[in-house]
């Protein structure tokens, strides 16, 4: 699992290379990784107030389509 960590931060380091990566069901390190944000600050206009969406409003959000 490390050597996969060390080939998936490589690729992201150099974005140029990322089209030539071989990483699939193929691969020997092949592995999936599942990215949950926590936490998504953005800023709202025109007042430009910080707004601030926790995972349980994504879900939620994602889940209803809201935007």
């Amino acid at each position: 699992m490390a050597e996969l960590k060390e080939r998936i931060l490589q690729i992201l380091q150099q974005p140029q290379m990322a089209s030539l990566a071989t990483i699939g069901p193929d691969d020997p390190n092949y592995g999936v990784l599942e990215i949950k944000p926590y936490c998504i600050e953005c800023v709202a206009p025109p007042s430009h107030k910080p707004e601030i969406w926790t995972a349980k409003q994504l879900r939620l959000a994602s889940r209803h389509r809201l935007w």
